[in-house]
């Protein structure tokens, strides 16, 4: 693609997820002049295009980042952010409860602050290397073609587009339930939500959906597709947050992969809905909310071969050494960590 123009800066950051979001931070905090790409028009990644939530976080690892701790504490105060709490499925976990749509002003916020150059619906999609280094990558933009030009660069796209392109990744597709007056509390806030969904959790939650989702499987061969099932609070009482996990695994530049992933995480989610509604107690008004901007691509863990290479860094899900988790688990915190190491880094490569 011929390039219709150039930017030029010290550190490119290729995603705008909590990876990114650190990773500029971290850089224009240490002195680097930052641009940060991001596909779509708004920040937050997964967690915000594909409704990958709650964030999550080991309990076995050190404290969160002062920085990230801000941002959690900024979005309580707008009351859309739940203390941190033990996952009920997995103990090693805390849950962080919080509304997609406030991470997405809260995090562009601190970004701007901070001064990082912020330029949305750009698509990192090639790489230039000369001398072993990374020279300019290649946007497609509206208006065609940009190059940019740095002196570092940083994968945080979360799949590890540019450090380990080829390999397959899990696909799940992520919606909103909303009508479940067994999930209103009479408290109120996030944490009378929450109190309701683990009174009801056993009735509502994972185990029961994917039981009736064996039945499925057994009545109905389309519903294979759908591997696993897995049910979490949201953030507003009275709904659920449902995540499905879709057959086959595909490399995230697949784009005929991916298609078929989204037209049947649509087609899945809706005929699951109606199969509730008629068969489960609870779910009898039962409606989709929110769906995602596009079906979940994240790495189950840390991939060996993901090294930072010259001037070109890992950030994010597939640089973290969590060889044991899974699919589920967004690991906001810690790829936020894990980008602003990276930061750190590239800031020191620019010479900042």
């Amino acid at each position: 693609m011929k390039a219709v123009r150039t930017i030029t800066t010290e550190v490119a950051v290729l995603g705008g997820g909590p990876a990114g979001v650190g990773a500029g931070l971290a850089a224009a905090r240490a002195g680097a002049r930052v641009l940060l790409i991001e596909q779509y028009g708004f920040l937050g990644g997964m967690a915000t295009a594909a409704l990958a939530l709650p964030w999550r976080f080991r309990q076995d690892f050190p404290a969160l980042l002062p920085e990230f701790e801000e941002i959690l504490a900024r979005c309580r105060n707008l009351g859309v952010c739940a203390e941190p709490f033990p996952d009920p499925e997995e103990a090693r976990y805390r849950m962080i409860i919080i509304d997609p749509e406030t991470i997405k002003y809260i995090l562009q916020e601190y970004v701007l602050a901070a001064g990082v150059d912020l330029l949305l619906h750009a698509k990192a999609i090639t790489l230039r290397r000369a001398q072993e280094k990374i020279v300019e990558a290649t946007l497609h933009c509206r208006e065609g073609g940009v190059a940019v030009h740095a002196a570092a660069f940083i994968d945080a796209t979360g799949a590890g587009v540019f450090c380990r392109a080829s390999l397959p990744v899990p696909l799940t597709y992520s919606f909103v339930l909303a009508n479940l007056p067994r999930l209103r509390s009479r408290e109120q806030g996030l944490a009378g939500y929450l109190a309701s969904f683990l009174r009801e959790r056993e009735a509502l939650g994972h185990a029961a959906m994917n039981n009736w989702l064996a039945r499925l499987h057994s009545e109905q061969p389309a519903f294979r597709e759908i591997l696993q099932l897995r049910v979490d609070p949201a953030w507003r009482s009275g709904e659920l947050l449902v995540h499905l996990m879709l057959a086959p695994e595909a490399p995230p530049e697949d784009t005929a992969a991916l298609t078929h992933a989204e037209v049947l995480g649509q087609t899945l989610s809706h005929r699951l809905v109606e199969y509730f509604r008629k068969n489960a107690a609870g779910y009898e008004a039962a409606r989709i909310l929110m769906a995602p901007a596009q079906v979940g691509l994240r790495r189950p863990g840390h991939l060996p071969e993901t090294t930072d290479s010259g001037n070109l860094l890992a950030a994010g899900r597939h640089a973290l050494l969590l060889p044991s988790d899974s699919v589920w688990t967004s690991l906001a915190p810690h790829t936020f960590a894990s980008g602003a190491a990276a930061g750190q880094r590239a800031a020191a490569i620019a010479g900042a």
